[in-house]
């Protein structure tokens, strides 16, 4: 059920990727910036002293290809809070371990596991034909329960054959009736099951390993892609910058 959720409804997946990586996906686009400042510095002494129209295509390269990949690996990496040079530093996402259990439970509990979806998930689900048995079961035993006494005289009355009938036409007017008559029952189905806090303490009891495999598949698949289009672009950018520093004064 959840399965069938996410792949018919694409923007309920990329939203729920969205919302629990907000922080993540800002630093990532933010990244440029401190790195590139940083290694533009370095950019701007090697051109001063050697003045070759190589530096800036290669440093546009380096500075794509270091900050895309630095920016993602600082996300999951280190697992674990570690000490370097007095500095506590921690996978950003990973510290922020129990603030994305309260907003992925949430969302899994109102978006995917309400109890609108699992009951449609039972009726109409790969293994439906359990409840629909049960319901059909149930029905036909409570049918027989109520007639008591009379049941021989009902039996008599309209033949076996057609009393079996009518407890079959009632079982699947119950089915039938089931997902109005369940509405009913959502408020309380939503409280007793607690998807919301079932998960949220689940997750804040994952392993920095396990917790890490929530979001980085989504960055996993097309890393090297971006990494690969951020080394270009900064190279392409490189050659601009090298091309304006060296023909526009003679131009102007």
């Amino acid at each position: 059920m959840v399965v069938s959720n996410l792949t018919r409804n694409k923007d309920l997946t990329n939203r729920l990727i969205k919302d629990i990586a907000t922080p993540e996906i800002k630093f990532l686009v933010r990244s440029g910036i401190y790195f590139g400042s940083v290694i533009g510095v370095v950019q701007m002494l090697v051109w001063a002293l050697t003045h070759n129209a190589l530096v800036m295509p290669i440093f546009g390269l380096f500075t794509g290809w270091i900050t895309d990949y630095v920016a993602l690996n600082m996300l999951f990496v280190p697992s674990e809070p570690r000490r370097f040079l007095g500095l506590k530093i921690h996978g950003l996402f990973l510290r922020r371990q129990h603030e994305v259990a309260e907003t992925y439970g949430e969302l899994i509990a109102k978006e995917i596991l309400s109890p609108e979806n699992l009951f449609e998930g039972m009726l109409t689900g790969p293994r439906s034909d359990r409840l629909i048995a049960l319901a059909q079961r149930e029905v036909q035993r409570t049918i027989d329960q109520q007639s008591g006494l009379v049941k021989p005289l009902v039996v008599l009355a309209v033949g076996g054959r057609k009393y079996q009938e009518l407890k079959k036409a009632a079982a699947a007017k119950v089915i039938e009736s089931a997902p109005t008559t369940a509405r009913s029952m959502f408020d309380y189905t939503e409280k007793a099951l607690g998807v919301n806090t079932v998960i949220k303490e689940k997750m804040r009891e994952l392993t920095p390993t396990q917790f890490i495999q929530i979001l980085r598949p989504a960055f996993k698949e097309d890393e090297k892609t971006a990494i690969a289009v951020g080394a270009l672009l900064g190279a392409a950018v490189g050659e601009l910058q090298a091309i304006l520093v060296i023909h526009l004064p003679a131009l102007l």
